[in-house]
C-alpha cells in the first residue's frame, strides 16, 4: 500500500472514530431521560449510516450502532452496553440467554446461514466439476457476430444467477477475446458484465443473495402480526414485480444491443474501437489473475451445474408447500406455499444441491469426492463476512425495535410526506448509500427494517407501496453500486474485463442513471395512477426505449466474424 492510500485510508478511519466518539459523549452528558419514540432512538440507525459514509467499512459502522443503541437501553452505563451490545449479537443464533437450552437457539437464523455457507460451496464445486465450463462453452458458440456476441455475455450473464462475483469473473474473462475480434469496446462489454451481476443475483429465485434477503425479511416479520400468514420467500416473489431497476437494467441491454445505438461516453469508446488495436486502447492494463486457468483442463458438463441448481429451486418449492400444507388454511398452490417454512426449504434444498453435484463431479467429470467436500468448504469460507454482517443487521434491527425507531420515523413520514413518494425516497436514499459506502448488502441491512417499520405501509390498499419500497431497496442499493468507483463488482468488472477502472465507471455512470431515472418515474406513474404493475412495465420500458432512440446514435458496423 503506498504511503499517499494508507494517508487516506488513515483519515477516513480518523473521522469515522470522531463521529462515533461525539455521539458517544453527546449520549453519555445529556442522558435522555426517555430515549424511546423520540428523536434520540434515531442515533444508532443515524450514526451507524455516517459511519458507513465515512469509513466505508460496514460491520465496524454496525458494530458502532449496536453499542450505542445498547447504550440507549441499558441507562447509559459503558459496561452495560459493552455485555448488552455482546450478548445481543450471540442470541442471535443461541437465543434465551437466559434459558439457554436446544429449544430455545433461534433456529430460522441458524439456517439462513447453514443455507448461505451450502450455496458458497455449491457455487465453487460447479466451477470444478466442468458444470461452469458448460455454461460458457454453450454460449461461446453463438458468438459469431458484434450483436450475437453481446448477446451471448448478456445470456452468460442472466444463466450464471447464482452469485454476482462469479457471473462477474467468468463471463468478463471468458467474452474478452470474443469482444477485441469483434470490435466491441471493452468498456462496452464491462457494462454489459456488470449490469447482469447484482441485477439477476436480487431477483434470482436462488442466489447467495437470497439468504441474505431472506434473513433480513424474516427478521423484520416477526415485528409485525400483519405479516403472519405468510413467509419470507414468499413476500420475496410477490415484490419481484416491482423489482425495476433489475428489470430495466437487463431490458435496457438488450434495447442498446438489438438497436445497434450507444450515446454519451460509451458512444466515443465505441468509435474509437473501430479504429485502434487493443496495443493502442489498452496499453497500461495489465493482466489480471482472475482468469479461468482452472477450467482448461476440465471437460464441459452443462449438466453439472444446471441440475443441482435448478434442484434447489424446485425443491425449495416442493418443500414450501409440504410445510404450508400443515397448517390449515386455503389449499390454493401459491398460498399453501406462502404458509411454508423457508429457512427449513431452503436449508434442506441447497444441501441436496450440493450433494448432487458432488455426485455428478464424481461420476461425470472423475473429480474425487474429497476434493468437492474441500472445495465446498471453501466456498462456504466466503459466505463469513456477509453473515458477520447479516448478525449485526439483526441485532441494530432489536435495538431499533427496542427504541421504537421504527414508530417515530413512521409518524414523522406519515406527518411531512406524501404516501406514494415513499418508494422514490427509498430508492434515493438505498443509492446513495450504496454509493458511498460500495457496497449492496451494508445498504440492505440499514434500510430493510426501516421500510418494515413504516406502519402507514401495512394497511390493505397500500400492499403494492410495501412492495414496491421493498424492491426499492434492491433496486437502489444495484444502482449506487454501479456508480461507486469502489464498489466490489465495479472494480472486479474492470479487472476481469481488463480495462482502466475510471473508464469503466465513468462509461457505465449515464447508463445506469438512466435506468435509474426510469425506475424513478415508473414508481411516481403506479403512485399516482395507481394501475397495475404489468402497465408500470410497460411504460418503463417505453421510456427506456424512446430515450435509446432520441440520444442514441449508430455506428458503421465492422461485422467480423469468427470461424469455428
Amino acid at each position: 500500500m503506498t504511503q499517499k492510500n494508507w494517508l487516506k485510508k488513515l483519515t477516513r478511519t480518523h473521522i469515522g472514530f470522531t463521529i462515533f466518539m461525539l455521539a458517544l459523549f453527546y449520549l453519555i452528558i445529556v442522558k435522555p431521560s426517555n430515549p424511546i419514540n423520540s428523536t434520540y432512538s434515531t442515533i444508532p440507525a443515524v450514526v451507524t449510516i455516517l459511519l458507513a459514509f465515512a469509513t466505508q467499512k460496514v460491520i465496524p459502522s454496525l458494530l458502532g450502532g449496536v453499542f450505542l443503541g445498547s447504550l440507549l437501553a441499558s441507562n447509559y452505563s459503558l459496561g452495560h452496553s459493552f455485555l448488552h451490545s455482546s450478548s445481543l449479537i450471540v442470541s442471535q443464533i443461541l437465543g434465551d440467554l437466559d434459558k439457554l437450552s436446544f429449544s430455545t437457539l433461534n433456529w430460522y437464523h441458524i439456517k439462513i446461514i447453514l443455507f448461505a455457507f451450502a450455496l458458497g460451496g455449491l457455487i465453487e464445486i460447479c466451477g470444478i466439476n466442468g458444470g461452469t465450463k458448460g455454461i460458457v462453452s454453450f454460449f461461446d458458440r453463438f458468438s459469431k457476430s458484434k450483436v450475437s456476441a453481446q448477446l451471448s455475455a448478456f445470456g452468460m450473464g442472466v444463466v450464471i444467477f447464482f452469485d454476482d462475483y462469479a457471473n462477474t469473473l467468468i463471463v468478463g474473462n471468458t467474452m474478452r477475446p470474443i469482444a477485441d475480434r469483434m470490435k466491441i469496446s471493452r468498456e462496452k462489454l464491462a457494462w454489459i458484465v456488470d449490469s447482469t451481476a447484482a441485477p439477476v443475483a436480487t431477483i434470482a429465485p436462488v442466489s447467495t443473495w437470497i439468504g441474505f434477503e431472506l434473513g433480513l425479511f424474516q427478521e423484520a416479520m416477526q415485528r409485525f402480526d400483519i405479516f403472519s400468514k405468510t413467509n419470507a420467500y414468499s413476500l420475496f416473489l410477490n415484490s419481484l414485480p416491482y423489482a425495476f431497476y433489475a428489470i430495466f437494467s437487463l431490458i435496457f441491454i438488450l434495447i442498446i444491443v438489438l438497436s445497434k445505438r450507444d450515446f454519451g461516453p460509451m458512444l466515443e469508446f465505441e468509435k474509437k474501437r473501430q479504429n485502434l488495436s487493443d496495443e493502442e486502447l489498452y496499453p497500461t492494463v495489465n493482466s489480471t489473475n482472475h482468469d479461468l486457468t482452472s477450467m482448461d483442463n476440465q471437460k464441459a458438463f452443462i449438466l453439472n451445474a444446471l441440475l443441482p441448481i435448478l434442484s434447489v429451486i424446485v425443491l425449495t418449492l416442493a418443500c414450501l408447500y409440504f410445510t404450508g400444507s400443515k397448517i390449515k388454511g386455503s389449499t390454493a398452490f401459491w398460498d399453501t406455499v406462502a404458509r411454508g417454512d423457508s429457512g427449513t426449504s431452503l436449508m434442506v434444498s441447497s444441501y441436496f444441491g450440493c450433494t448432487l453435484a458432488i455426485l455428478m463431479g464424481y461420476f461425470r467429470q472423475g473429480t474425487s469426492i474429497f476434493k468437492s467436500l474441500k472445495t465446498w468448504i471453501i466456498g462456504g469460507k466466503e459466505m463469513i463476512m456477509p453473515t458477520l454482517i447479516l448478525l449485526l443487521s439483526w441485532s441494530l434491527g432489536h435495538i431499533c425495535e427496542v427504541l421504537k425507531t421504527g414508530v417515530f420515523v413512521s409518524s414523522l413520514v406519515e406527518l411531512h410526506l406524501w404516501i406514494g413518494l415513499i418508494p422514490i425516497l427509498i430508492f434515493l436514499v438505498s443509492a446513495l448509500i450504496a454509493f458511498s459506502t460500495g457496497t449492496s448488502w451494508g445498504c440492505m441491512t440499514l434500510m430493510v427494517p426501516m421500510v418494515f417499520s413504516l406502519t402507514s405501509l401495512h394497511s390493505p390498499e397500500n400492499a403494492y407501496l410495501f412492495l414496491a419500497s421493498l424492491s426499492a431497496i434492491l433496486g437502489g442499493a444495484s444502482y449506487g453500486d454501479h456508480c461507486s468507483p469502489i464498489s466490489d463488482t465495479t472494480i472486479l468488472s474492470s479487472l476481469s474485463c481488463r480495462i482502466e477502472h475510471i473508464n469503466h465507471v465513468k462509461t457505465q455512470l449515464p447508463y445506469a442513471s438512466t435506468v435509474a431515472s426510469v425506475c424513478v418515474l415508473t414508481y411516481l406513474f403506479l403512485s399516482i395512477t395507481k394501475l397495475p404493475v404489468t402497465i408500470g412495465l410497460c411504460f418503463g420500458i417505453s421510456l427506456l426505449m424512446l430515450i435509446v432512440f432520441i440520444f442514441g446514435k449508430k455506428l458503421p458496423q465492422i461485422e467480423t466474424q469468427i470461424s469455428n
